[in-house]
């Protein structure tokens, strides 16, 4: 052998521990440094009346500590925030959720804030969004938001819980929405700003949650009056999605157009 040989014998090995060592695994919510959104399912499954799903939300909080999404049945809309989860049901209370309660649909991620601002009194949806537009500079990332603040006033709706055979979320929010008007609160919107090309998988635009400070009472907001508040926004530029098992969610049909009944959902 020679003493080329010898030293490759004796160099090669501690080099390739060396590089299996430092081979890491990455972090939840993170791909290669970047922060990731996770995301159980998609906008336009739930819209078709795919209401259970096998993700508990145990299995959630491994991908975040803020987000939003609902329950199996649809029972109520939820809202993560600090770790903790929420359903706000259709008599318009929140419920603390234990871990092994299931998701058919949920956005989940790690609030890091790149971003922190004063917000100061807006008279409608429509006023808040636009001004933390002029905020966010990456439109083409997804954006986790959380709001604190003071309200005069909440429009906020939830649903009560479905039973099979399922029919589509338009068809139940037409007839079965609840819809509640909270006067003069403070408290915590959560949401995510989805940019258009996400139509069909998610939202497109702003979709937030609320809950009291008391963590009492809240819904999916669909107007507002704010007196004050602060905000934190953090960007995401990683996707991760995971889709359901089930033979309901293998056979449904997703490519179909369902923006109209979606508008219908969100914003009525």
């Amino acid at each position: 052998m020679t003493f080329f040989q010898q030293i490759q014998r004796r160099i090669l090995p501690s080099v390739c521990l060396c590089l299996v060592m430092v081979t890491l695994p990455l972090k939840a919510g993170q791909t290669k440094g970047v922060e990731v959104v996770y995301q159980y399912s998609a906008i336009n499954a739930l819209l078709a009346g795919i209401y259970d799903g096998d993700m508990t939300l145990a299995g959630l909080a491994e991908h975040g500590d803020t987000g939003i999404g609902t329950i199996n049945g649809i029972d109520g809309e939820m809202i993560v925030l600090d770790g903790h989860f929420y359903s706000i049901k259709s008599d318009g209370l929140a419920y603390k959720l234990k871990n092994d309660v299931k998701t058919p649909f949920a956005v989940m991620a790690f609030l890091k804030p790149g971003l922190e601002s004063a917000l100061k009194k807006a008279i409608g949806v429509d006023v808040l969004t636009a001004r933390l537009d002029k905020l966010i500079q990456a439109k083409n990332a997804v954006q986790v938001i959380r709001i604190d603040g003071a309200f005069s006033q909440l429009k906020v709706r939830s649903e009560p819980k479905q039973n099979p055979p399922y029919r589509p979320l338009a068809v139940v929010m037409a007839e079965q929405q609840v819809n509640f008007e909270l006067n003069n609160v403070k408290g915590t919107m959560i949401g995510f700003r989805m940019p258009g090309y996400m139509t069909g998988l998610n939202v497109p635009g702003y979709h937030f949650h609320f809950i009291t400070e008391d963590r009492k009472r809240g819904g999916h907001v669909l107007n507002l009056e704010m007196i004050n508040g602060q905000v934190k926004i953090g960007t995401l530029r990683g996707f991760n999605m995971e889709l359901p098992e089930s033979k309901l969610f293998n056979d449904v049909v997703l490519g179909s157009d369902r923006e109209d009944e979606l508008r219908s959902v969100e914003q009525n």
